[in-house]
């Protein structure tokens, strides 16, 4: 089974326009069209592609359990591997601790080096 095409397919068996599910779901067409698509990197995190999923699937009476479930096996990221990239970036949930880290140490050394100038031990 294929997740966009199912929606794509049902949608327009059903006659019904892009822009009457944007109306009725409230999810812009440019995130519809990438669910059909399959086209996830458009929509910024995972959440919301399965809530953009479910909406959608139940809007024109599908069961979305099936077409979520499906989406998560195919997008998951065995554990050897790095995780999905955030929307600025990031790794979610890392708060940029490590760029804090970095920024702290640079930092320090710095002071390490003028102390060490001025002293006149370096």
């Amino acid at each position: 089974m294929e997740i966009g095409h199912t929606l794509r397919e049902t949608r327009l068996r059903l006659g019904i326009e892009i822009a009457d599910v944007e109306e009725k779901t409230k999810i812009r067409a440019k995130f519809l069209r990438a669910l059909e698509n399959e086209e996830w990197q458009v929509i910024p995190e995972d959440i919301y592609v399965k809530k953009f999923l479910e909406t959608y699937a139940s809007t024109l009476g599908l069961d979305p359990r099936p077409l979520v479930e499906l989406y998560v096996i195919r997008t998951s990221v065995p554990e050897n591997h790095s995780p999905r990239r955030g929307p600025r970036g990031g790794v979610p949930g890392d708060s940029g601790r490590w760029r804090k880290f970095v920024l702290g140490a640079a930092l320090l050394t710095g002071l390490v080096v003028l102390l060490l100038v001025g002293t006149g031990q370096l």
